[in-house]
Order: structure tokens, then C-alpha cells, then sequence
């Protein structure tokens, strides 16, 4: 997967694969769209970096290479321990419905690169979640696709 992530990048992003990304704000490429994530390298929250896992599955969602995932308009996504968000956002730019999770310390956090990056989009909402406590009532619904990538 690495030689597919070096190729993809454009010069919009300043992503750097295999690096340590500390930058307080980095240009990831999703397909044609640059999101731009906030990130906080002196957190103590393991949630508060862009994460390069994440960056390689937000490209093979665009790419429509995992299974579960093509097709996924209207479809209801709900991503564990988001982080940055990368992951979820890519499929809400392809028409998933997202719910984005994380601890309720990092929620401003998540709302802040989610409002940023999907603002146009009304298929997104950002819930506080500890998996150490009881499932908030905002999240007991029937997910298509569940992920925990960040």
C-alpha cells in the first residue's frame, strides 16, 4: 500500500507518508477533494493526530476497493474513536450517513474538522462516546458499516 499512497499524492497536500506529520494543520487528498485536518501533536489524546492508517484507508475508500464499503449513499456509518475523522469523512463525501465517535474530551476536536471539511454536507453528526461507559442513547441505531480506523 505504500507505493499506492506515494503515488496518490498531489501537490495540494503536504501529507508526507511515512514521516512524522506534526504540523498543526495538514492537506490530506481524498479523490478530488483536500481536507484539511486540525491536529494537536501536544495532546496527551492518542485522537488528536491524523493518524497514517487513516490516511490509507480514506484513499482505498475513494478507490472503492473495500468490499463493504462501495455504494455506500444513504448507507449509515458509524466510526469508533474518529479521531481526526479522516476515514468517516471520506465516505461522507461519497454519500454515507456518519455518526463520529470519540471520548468526550476530544469532541471539540472532531466537530471542528468535521464542520470544517463537510460544512456543505447534511449527512454528518459528531457524539461523545467513552467505551468504558453505557451506549449513549444517540447511538443506538442500526449501522450499515461500523469503523474504527483513527
Amino acid at each position: 500500500f505504500s507505493s499506492f499512497v506515494m503515488h496518490e499524492q498531489k501537490e495540494e497536500e503536504d501529507w508526507k507518508v511515512g514521516e512524522l506529520n506534526l504540523k498543526r494543520e495538514v492537506r490530506v487528498r481524498v479523490k478530488q477533494h483536500v481536507l484539511r485536518l486540525q491536529q494537536d501533536a501536544k495532546s496527551s489524546q492518542c485522537g488528536a493526530v491524523v493518524w497514517e492508517v487513516s490516511v490509507i484507508v480514506a484513499r482505498l475508500l475513494a478507490l472503492d476497493v473495500i468490499p463493504c464499503c462501495k455504494d455506500v449513499i444513504g448507507r449509515r456509518v458509524l466510526e469508533l474513536g474518529a479521531g481526526c475523522c479522516l476515514s468517516g469523512m471520506a465516505l461522507a463525501l461519497h454519500g454515507a450517513e456518519v455518526t463520529f465517535t470519540d471520548i468526550p474530551e476530544l469532541v471539540p476536536h472532531l466537530e471542528a474538522n468535521v464542520q470544517k471539511n463537510l460544512s456543505h454536507l447534511p449527512n454528518w453528526n459528531v457524539v461523545a462516546y467513552d467505551w468504558l461507559r453505557p451506549l449513549p442513547v444517540k447511538l443506538q441505531y442500526r449501522y450499515d458499516i461500523i469503523i474504527a480506523t483513527d
